[in-house]
């Protein structure tokens, strides 16, 4: 399984997945709790719903390539997620522009090779879907001269497993101690003792 390569990538391999299964816009295909105006007409919302821990995270040890002295090990630690997005579409008419027929389109492309690659690339793996659900929203009615509107509407959950990832670099000498020991005379052999401990795990 890949590593999440961070989260501007997998926002924008989703947002290209949508892109390439409907055909709207990047404009008409927004991240929710952005502060965003509500497009006019058709429009998809993203959102971050969930992340879950499966299992334990776990700690790898690598070498510095390339080596740098005080810096010569990486500690990598390491943990799989469960990412949820839900994914909304509103509006469209009936038919193949309407809000499930774009929610059944998005869910078949997932595997096709552009959109997969793409997934995979910015450390997604695709474990799964939900249950659609197609309801209709209110629009106007505010008490005006604006008629009330009944807007289609579709969303599921899509399931992403994840690897997350934090490094911090450190040294394979944990202390370093020192000694230089000189005889008298001077026609004596010079003694040097040099003392290492070694790391603890």
């Amino acid at each position: 399984m890949t590593t999440l390569q961070s989260w501007d990538e997998y926002q924008a391999a989703v947002v290209g997945w949508v892109q390439f299964s409907t055909g709207l816009a990047t404009g008409k295909i927004l991240w929710a709790k952005q502060g965003t105006k509500r497009p006019k007409g058709d429009f998809i919302v993203l959102d971050s719903a969930g992340l879950e821990p499966v299992g334990m995270d776990w700690v790898d040890r690598e070498d510095a390539d390339p080596v740098v002295v005080g810096a010569e090990l990486i500690h990598v630690a390491r943990g799989t997620r469960m990412l949820t997005v839900r994914v909304t579409a509103y509006g469209g008419a009936l038919g193949e522009n309407g809000a499930l027929a774009r929610i059944n389109k998005i869910m078949t492309s997932a595997k096709l090779p552009t959109p997969k690659a793409a997934l995979i690339g910015a450390g997604l793996g695709l474990a799964g879907f939900s249950k659609v659900t197609s309801l209709g929203g209110q629009l106007g009615g505010g008490g005006g001269s604006v008629p009330v509107e009944i807007e289609p509407r579709a969303f599921v959950d899509v399931s992403f497993n994840v690897v997350a990832e934090a490094r911090e670099t450190t040294t394979y000498i944990d202390s370093f101690e020192g000694t230089h020991t000189a005889r008298h005379p001077p026609s004596a052999d010079l003694v040097e003792t040099w003392t290492v401990d070694e790391p603890e795990d």
